[in-house]
């Protein structure tokens, strides 16, 4: 199989750029001007789903030039959702599930939140990023089943593909990071978590066709580190390269996937029916995308 989005490792890029939270509110709010076209591709995405649902919802960028300005945002209660995109910063992610006072087990295994929503009196943070990528690649025409797979990057978002990757039926799972030391450390945190949420509780069947349960993923993969340095035999026997930030920075299908989840969730939480079927709903809003 010819390896999916394998990319050379590149330097972080805009560390100190404003960032943009996306709001969904049932409030008329004014869109900031400087909103980035990243965001912008999402804007058009729910406001198209919630025109075409009839939902007077309203989605604008919020822009917050530090993790104090995000974190005070995250605390205000004038909105129904955030959705965080995958271009944003890691640090923003890991406020996002600090604040949350529910975090699926998504958002405990990565570390970070990228949807948080309001529920009840409660604040709930998800991470649909890895699980936005996975299925992204398996549009395309990827299978993860007994899958040698590299996920190139570090942070919340590429352990939040490694968990996805793990669900879909990898066999092994190589995290594959800049820095030997961190990536071991970023792994085996991973694991540790997992392995204390698998048996919390009762394992259940996946919801998706062919994925493994929660627990299985945990017992049945094989999880490897190693840096780009050290691990050119991994990538190369790799089935699947995934470049974390290749994907969140420039798969338009990653964005389109993420938000399609995000406002399923989102309706499902509020008690709308959606009459589109899975579909619909993604054609509905890739059409709605300006290309990422």
């Amino acid at each position: 199989m010819v390896p999916a989005h394998l990319k050379a490792p590149k330097p972080a890029k805009g560390a100190n750029k404003v960032q943009q939270l996306l709001a969904i509110s049932d409030g008329a709010a004014e869109e900031s001007s400087t909103a980035a076209h990243t965001s912008l591709a999402e804007l058009s995405m729910y406001r198209a789903l919630f025109e075409k649902l009839g939902i007077a919802w309203h989605c604008n960028s919020q822009n917050c030039a530090s993790v104090e300005e995000a974190r005070n945002f995250l605390s205000q209660s004038n909105w129904l959702a955030v959705h965080i995109p995958a271009s944003v910063s890691e640090s923003i992610k890991a406020v996002a599930a600090e604040a949350a006072t529910i975090k699926a087990a998504s958002v405990k295994l990565s570390g970070g939140a990228d949807m948080f929503f309001h529920k009840n009196e409660h604040l709930l943070a998800l991470n649909t990023s890895g699980l936005a990528c996975v299925r992204t690649l398996q549009r395309e025409g990827h299978s993860f089943a007994d899958a040698h797979v590299v996920v190139q990057g570090s942070g919340c978002t590429a352990l939040a593909v490694v968990a996805a990757a793990a669900q879909a039926g990898a066999a092994r799972v190589a995290l594959i990071g800049a820095d030997h030391t961190r990536t071991k450390e970023e792994l085996m945190g991973f694991i540790g978590r997992y392995k204390e949420l698998a048996y919390a509780t009762m394992d259940l069947e996946s919801a998706h066709a062919g994925d493994r349960s929660f627990r299985a993923a945990y017992e049945e993969p094989t999880y490897v580190y190693g840096s780009y340095a050290r691990s050119t035999n991994e990538i190369a026997a790799a089935d699947i390269c995934i470049d974390v930030a290749e994907m969140a920075n420039k798969s338009r299908g990653m964005a389109v996937t993420q938000a399609v989840e995000n406002a399923s969730v989102l309706l499902s939480a509020h008690a709308i029916e959606n009459p589109l079927e899975p579909d619909e709903l993604y054609t509905l809003m890739f059409e709605a995308a300006e290309p990422c």
